[in-house]
């Protein structure tokens, strides 16, 4: 029987995945760049500055038909000084997965930085009510997602 890393990459199509885990981070870079060419012209791309006491993020991802996908996320300071991040291939049952796995690639990425008061930026709006609904997720297939960034945001101070 060979290694966990021949079984793993015999499971998981990298050359597929990888280009997906780009264009996610690309998609982000460009969102949070005012200067960076999209290339949907039409598109109008922006970053928001947290204020000076918050941290911004802003987390994306992408997903086709296929179930490959990707996720990203980008923290920055009020500034706009990038202070971490990280872009990864996933695979996912539906885009709103995709989303909700970027928003705990965040939170644990947060929490490790040991960051405090953040400032959220996400297109994912049924993700986003989701996560700000006293109620269980209905969505199976993110419900023990969701719960689990329900868990661990109560280790932030302020969440915006």
């Amino acid at each position: 029987m060979g290694s966990f890393l021949d079984m793993f990459l015999h499971l998981v199509d990298l050359e597929g995945l990888l280009p997906l885990g780009w264009e996610a981070a690309s998609e982000f870079m460009a969102s949070t760049n005012p200067t960076a060419e999209s290339p949907m012209s039409e598109l109008v791309l922006n970053w928001n500055p947290s204020p000076m006491d918050m941290i911004a993020i802003n987390c994306d991802g992408s997903w086709d038909i296929s179930g490959l996908g990707g996720k990203g996320v980008v923290i920055r300071n009020h500034l706009g000084s990038f202070m971490g991040g990280l872009a990864s291939p996933v695979r996912g049952s539906s885009v709103e997965a995709v989303e909700v796995l970027a928003i705990l690639v965040w939170v644990n990425l947060v929490v490790d930085m040991n960051l405090k008061a953040v400032q959220v930026q996400s297109d994912s709006q049924s993700v986003i009510s989701n996560l700000n609904s006293i109620a269980t997720c209905n969505n199976w297939r993110t419900n023990l997602i969701v719960e689990e960034i329900k868990w661990k945001s109560r280790f932030f101070d302020r969440v915006h």
